[in-house]
Formats: C-alpha cells, structure tokens, sequence
C-alpha cells in the first residue's frame, strides 16, 4: 500500500466525516418513528415500509445518477447537491410530528425519506468517484474506509439522536424536533466546509491525471468542469462511456453485481430475523442489542483490513471467494442449518456471527473493487466518471439486497424457521461461489487489479493538458 499524500489524508478526512454523518442520518429514524406513527394511527407495519423505502429509492436513484445527472453537473457539484437534499429531508422530518393528519403524515413521512435517500445516493456515487481520482492504487483501501465510517455511523446514530431527544424533553412538541433539526443543521454546515476543503485538492489530483490523457492533435473542447472535461477527451479517444447498461451487460461485473446482491440479503435476513431466533436464549434487552453489536463490530473493524490486503496483493476476487466461505459457514451454524444435527446455542449463535461480519466486509470491499477493474478491463477510462458508475453498480445491488432481503426472510421465518432460512443463504452463496471459481476460471485477468503508473517527465512533456478557467484546449 502506497503512502498517502497530505492531500490524499484531506480527502480521505473528509469524506470519511461525511460517510459517518450519512450513516447516522440512516439509523437516526429507528428509535423515533414507531411510537410517532402510532400517535398518528397509523402502525409499526407502516413505520417499517417508511425505513425500507430508502432502499428501494437508491435502488432506483443510483443508476439514474451515474449516467445523465452525473456527467451534466459532474461529480463536485452532485457530492453538494446530495448533502444539502439529505439535511433538508432530515431537518423536515424532525417536523413530522406537528402533522396531525393520518393521509398527510403517510405522504409527509414518505415523500422525505425517499428525497433523503436519493440525496444520499447522489452523494455516495460522486463521492466514490473521488476516491478513484485521489486514490489511484489503493482504491480498496479508501472505500474500506468509506465503509467502515458508514457503519461506525450507522450504530452511532440513534443514541445520538437518544441524547438530543432527552435534552428536549421538557418540551413535548421539540424532543421529537431536536434530534432531526441537529442533524441537519450539521449537514447543512458540512456542505459548506466540504466545498471549500475538497475544492483544491481534488483540482490539483484531476489536473495531474488529466496529464496522462493521450488527445488527437488540434482538438478542442469546450467545458466547465474538469469532470466534463475528462469524459470529453474519452469521447475523442474512442473510449466506452461508463454507464449503468453498458456494465450490467457484461458477464463478470453482473456476477459481482449478484454478489453484492447476495450479501446484502443476507444482511436484510439477519436484521428481520435475528431477534426472533435468539428470543428463545430469554436474554436482556442489552444482551440481544450485544448480538448485533457483534456483527457490526466485525464488519467495521476489519473492512479496512480487507481493504489493505485487496491493495497490496491485487487479487480482490479471492477476498470475494474467501467472503463468500465464511458467510456459508456462518449461516450453517447459526441457525443451525436444518440438515445438521445440532441444537441452537447462544455461544455458536455469536460465533457465527462474527464469522457473518467478517464474510460480508470482504465481499463488500472487493466486490466494489472487481466492478471497477473490470470495466478498465473491458475498455473503460481510468477516472472518476467510470468509478462513479461502478460505486452506482455497487450501491443498486446492495439497496435491491437490502429491500428484497426482509420480505423472503419474514416469509421463510414465519413458514418454515431459522434453519430452513440458512439452509437457503447457504445454497444462495453456494451458487456465488461457483460463478466467481468459474468467473476466475474464464477470465484470469478479472482477479488482477491495474497498478496505476506515473508517466516520466519525458513522457509527459508533449501530451500535457492545459487547463483555463473556462475553456480545455488540448494541445
């Protein structure tokens, strides 16, 4: 792994910050909204289905904004646009609960959670974009660290949204209010910093790899932004465009794209059915959250870790096979599987899920990884557009895993049991890990990562870009 720059640590600084408070705006709604809706008379059911359309929308939104949004505004400018969405979506859902009216509290509720998840998908596909132009040979190491501040956030939230609660509590009207209206004030604060924090570095990153662009001679183009200017000298280079379709369409990453999928219906299983398999051990309210703080402790504490060893031996697929091992060998014993004969335990039931948080953080880092090194494979550019393309592959399948994850684990927990709800993950993974074996098998190459190289000086001097405030004249 390579030595991070000042200006690398500034970036990775940043929108590390901006993962965590994008992860503790996601679970800050947990703790608040059941009992909110049942004051408004509506039910729990209907509590959920407000959680889980956040997914269902970056499934939508993710793919929609790695093409057309993505390469009008370009990445700098949809990075902003997303935090200012999702802190004024957080800040007005703090008012939720002045609405009294049943029909405009299901719209109001809904309505906000779907612009704060396609303010947070716009700002998670620009912002992975980044990490490609600022990252350029530890890319796995950045977006495990993107990942891990994600979950650190995920977790944080809802006791930071307990704390602000309970320092409200004398008024009735603004211990609901607080939380929300804190949290999006914070965003609002973050955009700010952000733009001024990431303005230089990012500039002076995409003007250096600019310079390893080869243009035809006497071309010129017009742009506004660096990003557009970067997919315009692909377009005269007769590059592929990144975009959603011409991916998918390719073997390998739909594979990758299934993978992803897969782990993060697992996740969705776990969630919805954890606790009613482990409420026969009649454990504490505080022992039951400790279950899931155990695979939440395992996935954040060792993405990075994957993370680095993705970087430094360049094979991200076995990490991916190795992943998917563990996630088999997790849900064999946590139930445990019905075709072995053994009986449910608390102690296998923790072990196993450690196994769970440490198979779904391989699979996520190089999952993520594999989709980018395989579209440069197949002949897409080198720069954040095709980064920002990949991270919106990679967001779509973990939203569609996790939206479609509880609605088969709630069915096959209420019909057939936990055991038979492994027995399914199991033969899920199992079929994922012959496509990867046969993906490594028929396309060596894919299990390679590219090491970017810098050009010598000689080798720059009569291929450089200048770069003018307004206009790209390539020279």
């Amino acid at each position: 792994m390579e030595t991070f720059t000042k200006q690398q640590w500034m970036v990775l600084l940043t929108l590390g910050c901006c993962n965590f408070l994008a992860g503790a705006v996601y679970s800050l709604q947990a703790p608040f909204l059941p009992a909110e809706a049942e004051k408004k008379g509506t039910s729990t059911t209907f509590a959920g289905f407000v959680l889980g359309i956040y997914e269902l929308t970056g499934f939508i939104a993710c793919p929609l904004i790695s093409g057309r949004v993505l390469r009008k505004l370009g990445a700098f400018k949809c990075f902003h646009i997303g935090i200012l969405t999702t802190g004024t979506a957080i800040l007005l859902f703090g008012f939720l609960n002045r609405v009294n009216n049943t029909t405009a509290f299901i719209v109001c509720a809904l309505s906000l959670r779907v612009f704060e998840a396609a303010g947070a998908s716009t700002t998670f596909v620009s912002s992975y974009g980044f990490l490609n132009v600022a990252f350029p040979n530890s890319l796995a190491t950045a977006f495990a660290v993107m990942e891990t501040m994600f979950a650190v956030g995920m977790a944080i939230g809802p006791p930071i949204g307990e704390v602000f609660y309970e320092l409200a509590m004398g008024s009735e009207n603004w211990s609901f209010t607080v939380p929300f209206l804190t949290m999006g004030l914070v965003l609002f604060a973050t955009a700010i910093l952000t733009s001024t924090i990431l303005l230089r570095p990012m500039r002076h990153m995409e003007e250096s790899k600019s310079e390893q662009l080869i243009p035809n001679d006497k071309a010129k183009v017009n742009c506004n932004t660096i990003e557009n200017a970067c997919a315009r000298v692909d377009e005269i280079g007769n590059k592929k465009i990144p975009g959603f379709r011409n991916f998918i369409r390719i073997p390998s990453i739909f594979v990758f794209y299934i993978t992803v999928m897969g782990a993060s219906m697992c996740l969705g299983f776990t969630t919805c059915t954890l606790e009613p398999h482990i409420r026969q051990f009649n454990l504490a309210p505080l022992q039951t959250g400790g279950m899931f703080l155990i695979f939440g402790s395992f996935y954040a504490g060792t993405a990075s870790i994957w993370g680095i060893i993705c970087d430094k031996f360049k094979k991200p697929i076995f990490v991916a096979i190795f992943g998917c091992l563990l996630i088999i060998l997790a849900f064999t014993f946590m139930g445990p599987c019905s075709l072995i004969p053994l009986v449910p335990s608390l102690q296998l039931t923790a072990i196993s899920l450690a196994f769970f948080g440490l198979g779904i953080a391989a699979v996520y880092v190089s999952g993520f990884l594999l989709i980018v090194n395989e579209a440069k494979r197949n002949g897409f550019s080198d720069n954040g557009a095709t980064s920002s393309c990949a991270s919106a592959l990679w967001l779509s399948a973990m939203h569609l895993g996790c939206f479609i994850g509880p609605i088969f684990a709630g069915y096959l927990f209420d019909n057939y049991g936990f055991g038979v709800e492994s027995l399914f993950l199991i033969a899920l993974f199992t079929f994922i890990l012959i496509l990867l074996i046969v993906v490594l098998s028929l396309v060596p190459q894919a299990h390679e990562i590219q090491v970017c190289i810098k050009p010598t000086v000689e080798e720059k001097t009569p291929l450089l870009i200048h770069l003018h405030d307004k206009n790209l004249t390539l020279k």
